[in-house]
C-alpha cells in the first residue's frame, strides 16, 4: 500500500507540474506508437530481435513487460516449434510424470479444463517438427485423443514428421490440418503403410509444398495419388526412384511448380536423362498453340506464320498467362524459378541440358573436387542457358565429400565464366576447392557487374601457405561489381601501393560489410589505408576469433583488431577531405579599387629570314658482276662381261646289280614207321633287280623248273608206298646235294607238324 501511495503521489506531483509548465515533445513516444501500429514493422523489429543472441529470451521478457509487445511477441515466439515438448509442457503438473519435465509424458489423459492453456497458445502455432528417434514422447499420443477439439494446432501451416516405424506415421494424422500448405516427411525404412497415408493426406488437404526424403523407393502410384494436388508450387523428393519417367512428367504439368529439389547422387547419365523421357508429351507443339507456326493445314509449300495473331489475339484480351517478351505461360516447367540439385557435376550438367525453362536460383550440393572438364562445362552452361535470368548461385559440398582433418587446398577456376548479367548473390563452400587468385576476381568483376553478396569459402583454412588472392586485388571486384555489398573472402592483407591509393575508379560507396575469415594480415595501419580507400563507407569488419577454431594464430587475430579500431577513424579523415573538395574552396570577397591603366599596344616589326638548307648527295650503286664457268662434262666408262654360258659334262654308271638265290629243298623225315613226313614244295619267286620291283616285273629262274618235276613226281611214288624205306633211300640219294643257307635266305619250313612250302619273294 505504501508503494502504491507513494506512486500516487507521483503521478499527481506530475500533473501539478504539468500544469504550470509547458508540455514535453512526445517525438519518441509518437515514434513508438507508430511502429507498434505498424503490424509489419513491428514483426521486422521483433524477428531482429528474435536472430540476436538469446533472442528468445528477449522476447520473453518483452512479452511480460509491455502489453503493446505481449501478442507480437508471443506470435513470434509460439510460431515455430521443433518438438511438442512445449505444447505437452502447457498442461498442469499434477498429470504430469515428472513436474516442470514434459519429456517425461503424462500420467493419464488431459480433463476438459486441462487443455485452457493449450487452446490459448497452439492457435499461434505455424510451423512444428517430430522426430520419431530423439522425442520419447510416444506414449502422449493415446491420450490425447479424447481432447475439446478436433485439430490440437488448428492454425497449422507446415509439418516436418521424421518416422521410423509405421506407427510413428500414424500418429502424424492427427496434425492433418486442412489449413496445412507444406509437409515434409522423412522416412527412414520402408513401411507398407505409406501409400495409405500419402492417400489420407492427398484427400485431406491442399499442398503447396511437400518434401519427401528417404533411403527406400518412392511407391510406384506416386503419382497417381498426388495427381489432385494441382496447387503445388515446392517439390523435394530425395530418395530412389525420384528420377523415373512419370515423375518427370507429373512434375513438368504442375502448373504452379516454382521449386524443385532431386538427388542426383549415384545415377548414371542414362537414368538422369530419363526424367525427361515424357515430358516432351506435355509440351506445347500443337497447331493452336501460340510458338506453333503450323496452321493446322497439312501442306509440302512454306506456310504463313500465324503465331503473330494469335498474340495479337492474346494481348487484346488480356490474358494473365501471356508474357511480354513474347512467351506463353505454358508447356513443361512453366513456372519453375528455383532449382535443388545434388549430385557430380556431370549429372548436374546433364540435367540441365535437358530442362526446358529458365531459372533464378540455383542451389547445387556436388562432390568435392569436381573433374576440371565437367566443371568447366558447367560454367559455360549457366552462362548460356541461364546467364539472363540466374540471380542466385550458390554451391556447396555433399555429405560424402566432407573431409574432416587435414584438408588438400585445390584451385576452383571461375575463369570460365562467361557473362551473367542477372546475379546477385554467388555463394561458394567448398571444402578442398578453396584456392582463388586475381584472376578470378577480374573475371568476377567483368562476368557479374550486378553482384551484391559474395562469398568464396570462407571456412578455409591456410596453414603452411598464404591465400592467394591480396588486398589491393579486391580493387577487381570494387571496380566491376559497383552494387558489391558483402564480402566473405580470404586475403593477404599486404600494404597498398602508390598507383592503387591513387586510382579512384577502385572505391566502392556500396561495400559494407567484409568478413576477412582466416586472412593473414602483416601491418595493419597499411591496410586500415587501403581499406579506407577500396569501401571508405565500410560499416563492418568481422574475421574468425575463436581460439579453439584449428589453425588459429593470434598475431593475426591481434592485427585484424587493430584495423577494426583504426579504420573508422581513417575514414571520417577521408570523409572530411571529399567534403572539401565537393563544397570547393571558401569565396573570395572582392575588393573594388579605382586605378587607370595605360593601355598603349607597343607594336615591334620583327623580320625573320628562312632560308632552307639543301645538301646534293650521290649515291653510286654499280652492282658487282663476277664470271664463273663450271665443266659439266659427264663422265663415261667402258666395261665388257663375259656372258658365255658355262657347261659340264657329268657321266653316271649304271651298272646292274646281279644276285644269285639257291633254295635248298630238303624233306623232313619222321621217325615214326607208319607214318612219312611229306613236305611241300612250292615255287620260289626271285626278284634279283630292286628297278624291276617297282616295274612290277618279275623274273623266275628257268633251270630250277626240271628240278621241281623231278621233285614233285618223286613225291608222288612216295606216297604209294606207305612204307619208310623207300623215303630213307631217296633222303640218302638226294641229301648230298644240300647246301648252306645264304643269310638272305628265309626258312621256310612251317612250325607245325605239316610241312608247307610258300611261295618266298626276297628283294635285295
Amino acid at each position: 500500500m505504501a508503494k502504491k501511495t507513494a506512486s500516487r503521489k507521483n503521478n499527481n506531483r506530475g500533473h501539478h507540474q504539468t500544469a504550470h509548465k509547458a508540455p514535453p515533445k512526445p517525438k519518441v513516444k509518437t515514434s513508438i506508437l507508430l511502429v507498434l501500429r505498424d503490424q509489419d514493422a513491428t514483426t521486422k523489429l521483433l524477428e531482429a530481435v528474435l536472430d540476436a543472441s538469446n533472442g528468445k529470451r528477449m522476447l520473453s521478457r518483452l512479452a511480460r513487460t509491455c502489453k503493446a509487445f505481449c501478442a507480437p511477441a508471443l506470435n513470434i515466439l509460439w510460431r515455430e516449434l521443433d518438438s511438442l515438448v512445449p505444447i505437452i509442457g502447457l498442461f498442469p503438473n499434477n498429470i504430469m510424470r515428472k513436474a516442470h519435465k514434459p519429456g517425461f509424458g503424462l500420467i493419464k489423459a488431459p480433463e476438459s479444463e486441462d487443455w485452457a492453456a493449450v487452446v490459448k497458445y497452439s492457435d499461434r502455432v505455424r510451423r512444428i517438427t517430430y522426430n520419431e528417434a530423439t522425442n520419447n514422447l510416444a506414449t502422449v499420443f493415446p491420450l490425447l485423443e479424447n481432447r475439446p477439439h478436433h485439430y490440437i494446432l488448428p492454425n497449422l501451416e507446415e509439418l516436418t514428421w521424421k518416422a521410423q516405424t509405421a506407427s510413428g506415421l500414424e500418429r502424424a494424422s492427427m496434425f492433418l490440418n486442412p489449413t496445412l500448405k507444406v509437409i515434409n516427411l522423412q522416412i527412414e525404412s520402408q513401411l507398407p503403410q505409406f501409400s495409405h497415408f500419402l492417400a489420407d493426406v492427398a484427400t485431406r488437404t491442399k499442398l503447396a509444398g511437400f518434401s519427401f526424403m528417404s533411403p527406400t523407393f518412392i511407391p510406384d502410384n506416386f503419382t497417381h495419388l498426388l495427381r489432385n494436388q494441382k496447387g503445388l508450387e515446392k517439390v523435394e523428393l530425395v530418395a530412389p526412384g525420384a528420377l523415373g519417367a512419370d515423375i518427370g512428367r507429373w512434375s513438368a504439368k504442375l502448373p504452379k511448380l516454382k521449386s524443385l529439389q532431386l538427388d542426383l547422387t549415384g545415377r548414371s547419365p542414362a537414368a538422369v536423362e530419363g526424367f525427361f523421357d515424357k515430358v516432351e508429351e506435355t509440351g506445347i507443339d500443337t497447331p493452336s498453340s501460340i510458338n506453333s507456326h503450323d496452321s493446322g493445314i497439312f501442306s509440302n509449300e512454306d506456310e504463313f506464320d500465324f503465331s503473330e495473331f494469335r498474340k495479337s489475339a492474346i494481348r487484346l484480351t488480356d490474358d494473365d498467362s501471356y508474357y511480354g517478351n513474347g512467351r506463353r505461360d505454358a508447356g513443361p516447367f512453366s513456372h519453375l524459378r528455383r532449382l535443388q540439385l545434388t549430385g557430380d557435376v556431370s549429372n548436374i550438367n546433364v540435367f540441365l541440358e535437358h530442362l526446358p525453362c529458365t531459372l533464378t536460383h540455383l542451389d547445387l550440393a556436388i562432390e568435392d573436387p569436381p573433374e576440371r572438364a565437367d566443371w568447366c562445362d558447367f560454367c559455360n552452361l549457366i552462362s548460356e542457358k541461364f546467364g539472363e535470368t540466374l540471380q542466385s548461385l550458390r554451391i556447396t559440398a555433399t555429405s560424402r565429400s566432407v573431409i574432416k582433418g587435414e584438408t588438400s587446398n585445390l584451385p576452383l577456376p571461375l575463369q570460365y565464366l562467361v557473362y551473367l548479367p542477372e546475379l546477385l548473390r554467388l555463394d561458394i563452400d567448398l571444402p578442398e576447392s578453396v584456392i582463388f587468385t586475381p584472376t578470378d576476381l577480374e573475371r568476377l568483376g567483368y562476368a557479374c557487374p550486378k553482384l551484391e553478396v559474395l562469398r568464396l569459402c570462407p571456412l578455409a583454412r591456410f596453414q603452411n601457405n598464404s591465400p592467394r588472392i591480396s588486398l589491393e586485388a579486391l580493387g577487381w571486384l570494387t571496380r566491376g561489381c559497383r552494387n558489391l555489398q558483402t564480402l566473405h573472402i580470404n586475403v593477404d592483407a599486404q600494404p597498398g601501393s602508390i598507383p592503387i591509393l591513387q586510382n579512384q575508379s577502385l572505391s566502392s560507396a556500396s561495400l559494407q560489410r567484409i568478413h576477412f575469415s582466416n586472412s593473414w594480415i602483416a601491418d595493419p595501419l597499411q591496410v586500415s589505408v587501403l581499406l579506407s580507400h577500396l569501401a571508405p563507407n565500410l560499416e563492418s569488419i568481422k574475421w574468425f576469433q575463436d581460439k579453439n577454431r584449428p589453425n588459429y594464430n593470434e598475431i593475426h587475430d591481434n592485427h585484424w583488431q587493430k584495423v577494426s579500431d583504426t579504420l573508422p577513424h581513417l575514414q571520417m579523415m577521408r570523409n572530411i577531405e571529399r567534403s572539401f573538395i565537393a563544397h570547393g574552396p571558401p569565396p573570395i570577397q572582392r575588393v573594388l579599387l579605382e586605378k587607370s591603366i595605360d593601355a598603349t599596344v607597343e607594336k615591334l616589326n620583327i623580320g625573320v629570314q628562312v632560308r632552307p638548307r639543301t645538301d646534293s648527295a650521290m649515291v653510286q650503286a654499280t652492282p658487282s658482276l663476277v664470271n664463273r664457268d663450271v665443266d659439266a662434262t659427264v663422265e663415261r666408262r667402258s666395261m665388257c662381261i663375259d656372258a658365255t654360258p658355262e657347261r659340264q659334262d657329268i657321266g653316271v654308271g649304271a651298272s646292274v646289280s646281279h644276285a644269285e638265290v639257291s633254295i635248298e629243298a630238303k624233306p623232313v623225315t619222321i621217325s615214326v614207321s607208319t607214318a612219312i613226313d611229306t613236305s611241300v614244295f612250292q615255287t620260289m619267286e626271285v626278284t634279283e633287280r630292286p628297278e624291276e620291283k617297282e616295274r612290277g616285273v618279275r623274273m623266275q629262274k628257268p633251270f630250277l623248273r626240271p628240278v621241281f618235276a623231278i621233285f614233285s613226281s618223286l613225291y608222288r611214288i612216295l606216297i604209294l608206298y606207305p612204307l619208310s624205306f623207300p623215303a630213307r633211300l631217296v633222303n640218302a640219294i638226294f641229301g648230298n646235294f644240300r647246301r648252306k643257307k645264304p643269310q638272305n635266305e628265309v626258312d621256310a619250313i612251317s612250325p607245325s607238324n605239316d610241312v608247307s612250302m610258300e611261295t618266298i619273294r626276297v628283294s635285295h
